[in-house]
């Protein structure tokens, strides 16, 4: 009984493993997204998703852009129905006006 029950054990802990490693893979992608850069640190982008901007050098460099359009490349998650962009590299798009 004790060996059937550490069997047990070994395989629901490689279940959860398995499960827990297979989520990011799932979590994140690298998109390009464009939009504008709002005054809350956010993207807004040009079909009205909003993404949180992760700080970073490149995303600290963003901000500099408030209601600027850009051209953003990097790795978007999504918890809880809200997506946050990771940015990699992005490009100004329009000026702001």
């Amino acid at each position: 009984m004790k060996v059937m029950r550490k069997y047990v054990a070994v395989g629901l802990f490689a279940v959860v493993l398995s499960v827990f490693f297979c989520s990011f893979g799932f979590a994140a992608d690298t998109l390009t997204v464009t939009g504008t850069i709002n005054e809350n640190y956010q993207l807004v982008a040009d079909n009205g998703e909003t993404y949180e901007v992760e700080i970073n050098d490149v995303g600290n460099e963003m901000a500099e852009h408030v209601g600027t359009k850009v051209k953003v490349t990097g790795i978007v998650e999504e918890v809880d129905g809200s997506k946050t962009i990771i940015p990699e590299s992005f490009e100004v798009v329009e000026p702001k006006s």
